[in-house]
């Protein structure tokens, strides 16, 4: 047993590293400092690995969750989203067209004649601007065959005419550039639209 002669309090400080007074095994406490380290890095790896994978699977489910309410997206190449569908409205934006594009347009006019209102006309406007051509023209998806602006395809059989006005006829007397018709002895001399249109 060691008896303190200074009459203080023991601290190791005090004694100037005595080793005899105030005995220390420097490899105890490194290993204990080590020991402390390597389990608080072990434990906030531990974390770290947890929070991390939970943040993961709650994302994931999160993930899952939002696909499932979404709708799924029509990955059928025939679908334009309403590009090729001719639709009415007063307010539409006048269209530009650059190059090739398949597409519908806007009605900007539409009446029917004939007994029993059996003849329907309509303008659908394509574009707001003179343009080169129209190569094709569609019934329900299938490319129709026309001779003078009628429509010779067997499933129609004459019983629909289509005038193509590609922006260079600058009177009603100028002729249709699929056909010898024109705006005077079709549209103004079989509706209600005259001249002034």
């Amino acid at each position: 047993m060691s008896i303190n002669k200074h009459n203080t309090p023991f601290n190791v400080l005090r004694h100037n590293n005595s080793f005899e007074i105030a005995p220390r095994e420097p490899t105890t406490i490194i290993g204990t400092i080590a020991t402390f380290i390597a389990g608080g890095a072990t434990t906030g790896a531990v974390y770290y690995a947890a929070y991390a994978l939970t943040y993961v699977a709650i994302s994931m489910v999160t993930t899952a969750l939002v696909s499932s309410l979404m709708p799924k997206p029509d990955l059928n190449p025939n679908n334009s989203n309403g590009l090729q569908v001719n639709s009415k409205n007063a307010l539409a934006p006048m269209q530009f067209v650059y190059g090739e594009v398949r597409k519908g347009g806007t009605i900007t006019f539409q009446e029917v004649t004939g007994g029993s209102n059996k003849i329907l006309h309509q303008i659908i406007s394509l574009v707001g601007h003179e343009i080169h051509s129209v190569d094709d023209i569609y019934l329900n998806d299938n490319t129709v065959q026309l001779s003078n602006g009628s429509v010779t395809s067997a499933l129609w059989d004459n019983k629909i005419k289509l005038y193509v006005h590609d922006g260079t006829q600058t009177s009603a007397t100028d002729t249709f550039a699929n056909s010898t018709e024109t705006l005077a002895t079709t549209l103004h001399a079989e509706t209600s639209v005259d001249s002034s249109f």
